[in-house]
């Protein structure tokens, strides 16, 4: 079933390279002395023994007044070296062969998962070589409009419920201490907490 709908997931993201969703929900603009803002991140710990994956960061932000949602968002990105001799990658051509993807976790299960895209290249430099380095990134937002879910997919795409059957294309209701690993071909190459919470 998890294979079969993350097939689904990787077309959906096709899609939504050219389309952009309105879905039903509810939200409302109000003064925005009542705003309340929430930012949750989380940074990848990496394992000593992969050089491969270079950054990962992913951070949640809500706003919020008097209980209406005013905006939502979901960005994340992270990176590695290509060529990579430990991901399979002897060329920068192999890249179009990569799914990257980033599973959350709550307590110890998983509750959503999204399909990262494409997000081109950075020069690095390393001693006396050059290397590139292959970045990958979602950036989701969900700013409502009059009264319903405006929800835009400029990079990537989420399944936020892996418990229910089906596909359910939004933004993870990611919480403080949750987890995410970031998987390239099946392998958890790495970890991080939302840790940093913020309120005012």
């Amino acid at each position: 079933m998890k294979s079969c709908k993350t097939i689904i997931l990787s077309s959906l993201l096709l899609l939504s390279m050219i389309r952009v969703d309105s879905l039903s929900a509810t939200g409302q603009k109000a003064n925005n002395s009542n705003n309340r803002n929430n930012i949750i991140q989380a940074l990848g710990s990496l394992d000593s023994q992969v050089a491969a994956i270079k950054k990962a960061k992913f951070i949640r932000k809500t706003e919020q007044n008097r209980g209406y949602l005013l905006q939502d968002s979901l960005k994340g990105h992270f990176s590695f070296i290509v060529p990579n001799s430990y991901l399979g990658i002897e060329n920068v051509s192999n890249i179009s062969s990569v799914e990257p993807k980033v599973i959350f976790y709550r307590l110890g299960k998983q509750f959503a998962e999204c399909q990262l895209a494409f997000d081109g290249f950075n020069s690095e430099k390393n001693g006396l070589n050059n290397l590139l380095e292959a970045k990958f990134a979602i950036d989701i937002r969900n700013k409502p409009k009059n009264g319903k879910r405006n929800l835009k997919h400029q990079k990537g795409i989420c399944d936020t419920s892996l418990m229910e059957s089906g596909i359910h294309v939004g933004i993870p209701n990611i919480k403080f201490r949750d987890i995410f690993k970031v998987i390239i071909n099946g392998e958890v190459l790495s970890t991080g907490k939302f840790r940093t919470g913020k309120n005012k």
